[in-house]
């Protein structure tokens, strides 16, 4: 509902012809902060994203380490004829 209200604030004079809807005054200052907010949060988001893929990828590498290791073990393992 906030939303609404912040985008009736932006479009403040709605005037509807024949089922198409006509904008009188614009609040572009509103309309500017708005667009400015949504701006910063999308640049947080990708930060953000940027940050989980680097550690996805630093578990990967780590997971494939530990990996190469159990796999090393137990193939030396079975070729010493070990149980």
């Amino acid at each position: 509902m906030e939303t609404i209200n912040n985008w009736k604030q932006i479009f403040s004079d709605l005037s509807t012809d024949e089922g198409r809807y006509e904008m009188g005054e614009v609040n572009y200052y509103k309309l500017t902060s708005i667009l400015e907010e949504l701006y910063e949060r999308v640049k947080i988001l990708e930060d953000e994203n940027i940050s989980l893929t680097n550690e996805l990828y630093r578990l990967e590498n780590s997971l494939d380490s530990r990996i190469d290791i159990l796999a090393n073990y137990n193939i030396t393992k079975f070729e010493l004829g070990e149980k």
